[in-house]
């Protein structure tokens, strides 16, 4: 037990991992308008747990975190400033990493599995690549509540690891489901799906379900709640009509399938703050061709109206695995992500275009980077790229530096799988979290004549642009939670934060990144003179990421790796499989 003592006199004791709102009818405050620089809280300790941190981070809200080293828990304290406007709200957030310093971890850069599946769960689908189905159980406890139906949907190649979840499964109310696949192919989304008494939450991550990959990696983790439908509700949405259309894809038994898509079909999904960017396996055509992979990207983009500044601005694609690509293909992916247009200072509507003379950047960890990670070589296991593929010509030349220093994870090697297209001001014309990876496979392959989309694999990611932003501010669900308390993680995402976001009157045409921190300086609704909405976006690389210098090597998998790593670990040659 702690006890959080408040200028006023007052005290609140607090347990690991509880979450406390503290503001007028809250607690004994009675000034609502109290900021960071009038507000002071001491911690001690009443059991006198050793290792006691407290950090108090932001003005608005203020949240004050305390951990023990001796127990492992963390306590969120929120005072919401009520007299002040809200701070950002951020579109995603981050998985926390073990043994960072607490403020690379606070606010949306502190996200945990236990934040994403609370108690009170009705329905549950779990999609992963790999799970560890007893790992899990101990992040959230409550997928073993009597009653509640679990289905998984997963890619898990390891016998193993299907016949525990098929153990559990067959003492609750589970389902064990691996969609049929094409050769090559693999079931790769990380989501999660969720049905509470309050509303549908919809989460969309880059981590497997494994120890390791939840707790020493970069990861990031999209998500927004979405209330019941009301007689204000649209039929339909564009972010519920593409859910859906994944749903069915997976196949899932019939009364699966249908109680999945009367889900969706039963919450209003219009707030969505991103679009979906699915790809599903097969050979697409006509129409259905722009639902999926990178032509699905393609269609998007090809909507909006960004900054003039965008024109042939350069891309990032950060990633952590990579196929076998072709010259050919990596032109297909680059006029997808290329799309959209702008408006010149005459008034005129052009297109993007392809990048200029920065051209693509490839975000991937130098083999030193790898050797003096968290994990040392251990972590080059989840980096799979292999040497022919890594040292393809067309390829070379693009590789970046991870660039990890910006949210404290230099040496947190990425899981996370992002895209983005960035001026050197740090402003995005949109922003892509994915499942997706560099491969034909993910993002599909057009025929020659590009009448075909041919995908091997299930992905899953968002979309984030400036015009979905706006609208989100908008809405009237704008930070709707479906239960409560929300974590602090969740409210640094604007979950349980009501609807205080003003839209601005502005067209929004492009997003500036605020802070790559999980502070809450600023306030986030601003929009510049250019449409340039400011959002406080917490990419965990440095934009413009740094070109490979001359004694840089990409990491390879399958390649030669000598030395001691950082943990004390030394690998024998090209011993690596």
């Amino acid at each position: 037990m702690l006890a959080l003592h408040f200028p006023d006199g007052s005290q609140l004791g607090v347990q690991g991992g509880d979450v406390h709102v503290v503001g007028r009818g809250k607690h004994g405050l009675d000034d609502p308008c109290v900021s960071q620089t009038q507000f002071a809280v001491s911690c001690v300790s009443q059991d006198s747990a050793e290792g006691l941190r407290v950090s108090a981070l932001g003005t608005n809200p203020l949240v004050v975190e305390a951990s023990t080293s001796q127990e492992g828990t963390w306590t969120a304290v929120h005072l919401l400033d009520e007299g002040h406007p809200a701070a950002p709200h951020a579109p995603f957030g981050l998985l926390r990493v073990h043994g960072l310093e607490p403020g690379d971890n606070a606010g949306a850069l502190g996200l945990r599995m236990r934040d994403l599946l609370r108690p009170g769960m009705r329905w549950c689908l779990i999609s992963n690549y790999m799970i560890d189905i007893e790992y899990q159980l101990v992040e959230a406890p409550a997928l073993l509540d009597d009653g509640l139906r679990v289905v998984i949907v997963h890619g898990d190649r390891h016998p193993e690891s299907v016949k525990a979840m098929r153990e559990v499964a067959a003492t609750r109310n589970w389902l064990v489901h691996a969609p049929e696949l094409p050769p090559y192919g693999t079931h790769h989304t990380k989501a999660f799906i969720v049905e509470y008494a309050g509303g549908l939450r919809v989460v969309i991550y880059t981590a497997n379900l494994l120890y390791g990959d939840c707790t020493h990696k970069t990861q990031g983790a999209w998500v927004q709640d979405f209330p019941s439908k009301d007689a204000e509700s649209p039929p339909r949405s564009a972010f519920g009509n593409a859910l859906r259309d994944y749903l069915a894809a997976l196949k899932l038994p019939p009364a699966d399938a249908a109680y999945a898509i009367a889900l969706v079909d039963r919450h209003d999904l219009s707030s969505a703050r991103a679009a979906l960017l699915p790809s599903v396996p097969g050979s697409h055509r006509g129409e259905a061709m722009k639902r999926y992979g990178h032509m699905r990207a393609r269609v998007l983009l090809s909507r909006e109206v960004f900054p003039a500044k965008m024109r042939r601005a350069p891309l990032a694609w950060q990633f952590s695995s990579l196929g076998k690509v072709s010259e050919a293909w990596v032109a297909q992916m680059c006029d997808s992500l290329s799309a959209g247009s702008c408006r010149t200072a005459d008034g005129q509507t052009v297109p993007l275009g392809p990048p200029g003379g920065a051209g693509v950047r490839l975000v991937w960890p130098t083999t030193e980077q790898v050797r003096q990670s968290n994990q040392g070589w251990a972590a080059g296991g989840s980096i799979p790229g292999r040497q022919a593929c890594v040292h393809h010509s067309a390829l070379m030349p693009l590789w970046a530096r991870w660039g990890g220093e910006a949210s404290g994870r230099a040496r947190a090697m990425p899981h996370i799988k992002t895209y983005c297209r960035f001026t050197p001001d740090q402003q995005l014309a949109w922003f892509i979290l994915a499942s997706h990876n560099l491969s034909k496979a993910a993002w599909g392959e057009l025929d020659k004549r590009g009448q075909q989309l041919f995908i091997r694999s299930y992905e899953l990611g968002v979309v984030l642009l400036p015009s979905l932003e706006q609208k989100y501010r908008a809405h009237r669900h704008c930070g709707y939670a479906c239960m409560g308390p929300p974590s602090a993680a969740l409210l640094a995402l604007g979950i349980g934060r009501g609807p205080a976001l003003a839209a601005p009157a502005t067209p929004a045409v492009g997003l500036q990144i605020t802070a790559a921190d999980g502070g809450h300086e600023g306030s986030g609704e601003e929009v510049t003179a250019e449409g340039v909405l400011r959002v406080h976006l917490p990419v965990p690389y440095s934009l413009p990421p740094a070109r490979y210098g001359p004694g840089d090597v990409p990491w390879t998998v399958d390649g030669r790796h000598e030395g001691v790593d950082a943990l004390g670990v030394e690998i024998d040659g090209d011993d690596n499989d």
